[in-house]
């Protein structure tokens, strides 16, 4: 399953980069290309941006259940349950979002050159 939802990441992430590639090279003038690389790069600073917002805050979030969850035991003074909740299972949910986390910014890195490429080939047209 875990793969399987990589393999989406990453086909999802080769139709955008596709997408993407077909407007950055069609033939416009080098002022259009400049205005379109442009906000290309808005929306994957935007996207960028959100995504690691998105895991550093699940980040603290489970950090932040883990400590409560101890500070409740030391309260209790539960000393035969030394956890009262499994964060396995978030954990993992955490492993497979950085994975993914870290297959978009590879596939943002490449539309990223993609796109300094393209202003350079346009200032070099003007």
């Amino acid at each position: 399953m875990k793969i399987a939802s990589y393999i989406w990441r990453v086909l999802i992430n080769l139709i955008q980069i596709g997408v993407i590639l077909a407007i950055l090279n069609s033939n416009y003038s080098p002022y259009e290309h400049l205005v379109i690389t442009a906000l290309v790069l808005i929306y994957i600073s935007i996207v960028s941006f959100y995504s690691f917002y998105g895991i550093t805050n699940y980040e603290n979030l489970l950090f932040g259940a883990k400590q409560t969850v101890l500070i409740i035991n030391k309260l209790v003074k539960n000393k035969e349950e030394e956890e009262l909740s499994d964060f396995s299972a978030e954990q993992e949910k955490l492993d497979t979002a950085l994975i993914k986390f870290w297959i978009n910014a590879g596939f943002i890195y490449i539309i990223y050159l993609a796109c300094l490429y393209n202003v350079f080939i346009a200032l070099d047209n003007l």
